[in-house]
């Protein structure tokens, strides 16, 4: 079978971590499914998951009914809608337009809020027969609240400890009619039955209320089928779609958080990390060959090998995911390798003597397989991953194709725009020598 064990929780939600905020009671449960590892059977969870909703036929009453698989890497669900305000109605209701509209789009399922209602609740008002009598908002439910939570009428040490006595009804007993038969102390020291001075009614209120800075919150979230649409482009059409003019219908605001704000936090990362690393091939490249420019050429092929890299992702159907970034980042390190090489023969050749045609054309033909090697040995070492067939390897894949693809494009640019660039220097530097040579000798005339 598929299943190695399952359980079953009444009272409180299972899954991620986020679905703590839909609360606890009697009107939530769950079901844990530990399934046989993935190399041992040939469905996958994604079939299995659309199975499940598709069977599954709800009874009335149900709110929300969500079927989401444990997973790895960034925290936080594919879609992560967080609404900030005031009013928890508004809130309510501009959390249900954004489930209603994000249904809309192919391949997103679980939509979710973690605004779910709760129990009953019983509101407690004053009328003004109990205010003419005394009585406050306050002064009520502290009275209620001690007699059903226990009021601390004494309180003494013994030993090191010190002991609380309070009073308060017997929990066993507690119903509906104790409340509405309780009796409360009026300022002037008479009992008066809570109902004489207090009107009840009931209303369902919210399971659990979040605040983020002040403001009361509410996620939506979603899962997106990757084979289907991208969270990406769920979170660009939603824009599109005018979310944030929706919200502010009902004077709410809405920000994306969940993996999107990871994602956006790791991208700006790696952008200030890329240009660290620049630099500082730059500046070693720089030391080495004793030159401001010529460090400039031996990294001109990089952009070559960003471009392998994207058709590679294009030729095998891979989407580039951060693990591909990362791997760029270490690709533009790798693919130098090639021009090191080829410059510093054309360089030596050119120190001992030879014009930089001649120097150029030798260096190339010294290096060709120096160069062609360095890349192959590479490229071959991450062939077998590239092939590997085990879903864990599928995490890795994308970081070997842009590798892999990356060396392979830059390889072959290489060995012709490197030459071709120290080519320009030559003829730029000539030009440069001969003008300067033209302009020192029209200085020396005049004095001669």
């Amino acid at each position: 079978g598929l299943i190695v064990v399952s359980i079953a929780q009444i009272g409180k939600p299972v899954g991620r971590s986020d679905s703590f905020f839909l609360g606890s009671g009697d009107h939530i449960a769950g079901v844990r499914v530990e399934l046989v590892p993935s190399d041992s059977r040939s469905v996958r969870t994604q079939e299995l998951l659309k199975a499940w909703r598709e069977e599954t036929r709800l009874m009335a009453g149900i709110e929300s009914f969500t079927v989401i698989e444990e997973q790895s890497g960034p925290p936080g669900r594919e879609i992560d809608l967080r609404i900030s305000g005031q009013s928890l109605d508004d809130l309510k209701a501009a959390a249900l337009e954004a489930r209603a509209l994000l249904e809309r789009f192919p391949g997103v399922s679980d939509i979710n809020d973690d605004l779910p209602y709760g129990k009953q609740e019983a509101i407690i008002e004053v009328t003004p027969r109990g205010r003419a009598l005394g009585f406050t908002t306050e002064s009520v439910g502290r009275q209620v609240r001690n007699a059903f939570e226990g009021a601390i009428a004494k309180r003494f040490a013994r030993g090191d400890e010190e002991i609380t006595v309070r009073v308060l009804y017997a929990r066993d007993s507690l119903s509906e009619a104790d409340l509405r038969g309780l009796y409360l102390l009026s300022p002037s020291g008479r009992q008066v039955a809570l109902a004489e001075v207090v009107t009840f009614r009931e209303k369902t209120g919210f399971a659990r209320i979040r605040r983020e800075d002040g403001l009361r919150t509410a996620s939506i979230t979603a899962e997106v089928d990757e084979r289907v649409n991208t969270s990406d482009a769920v979170i660009q059409a939603l824009e599109q779609e005018g979310l944030h003019a929706l919200m502010r219908q009902y004077g709410a605001s809405a920000e994306f958080r969940g993996k999107a704000e990871e994602q956006e936090r790791t991208i700006g990362d790696m952008k200030l990390g890329a240009l660290i690393a620049l630099i500082s091939i730059y500046m070693i490249l720089a030391a080495i060959f004793s030159s401001y420019v010529r460090p400039l050429f031996v990294m001109a092929v990089i952009p070559f090998g960003i471009i392998g890299a994207i058709l590679g992702h294009l030729i095998l159907g891979y989407d580039i995911s951060v693990l591909s970034l990362v791997a760029l980042l270490g690709l533009s390190g790798i693919v130098v390798n090639d021009s090191i090489i080829l410059v510093r023969a054309i360089q030596i050749r050119a120190d001992a003597g030879e014009s930089m045609i001649e120097a150029i054309i030798g260096g190339a033909r010294d290096r060709l397989r120096a160069v062609i090697l360095t890349s192959v040995t590479t490229m071959f070492g991450l062939l077998p991953l590239l092939f590997e067939t085990s879903l864990q390897a599928q995490f890795l894949k994308p970081m070997a194709v842009t590798i892999v693809f990356g060396l392979m494009g830059a390889t072959m640019i290489v060995l012709v725009l490197v030459p071709v660039l120290l080519a320009v220097q030559g003829d730029i530097a000539a030009l440069f020598a001969r003008y300067w040579s033209f302009g020192a000798t029209r200085r020396e005339k005049p004095g001669a």
